[in-house]
């Protein structure tokens, strides 16, 4: 199971008021309020598909966004 938790960089784009409603950045707030989360969670907050949500995530972390930790509480 990959648990998923926002960077600096993310926590700071999490906060910015520019940024349009799209999937990425509901995946961005979502994890900004939860602290860490699985990919099925995201998921089914964000209302998109579990491998729409690992599409992102995979374009978040490449973009140093969010990070994958192991052994957080979930």
């Amino acid at each position: 199971m990959r648990i998923y938790t926002l960077t600096s960089l993310g926590k700071k784009l999490a906060r910015s008021v520019s940024n349009p409603d799209s999937p990425a950045y509901r995946v961005v707030h979502f994890l900004d309020q939860m602290g860490h989360s699985t990919t099925e969670q995201i998921a089914e907050y964000c209302e998109i598909s579990p491998r729409q949500a690992a599409t992102i995530l995979g374009s978040l972390k490449r973009r140093k966004v969010v990070a994958e930790v192991s052994g957080a509480p979930v």
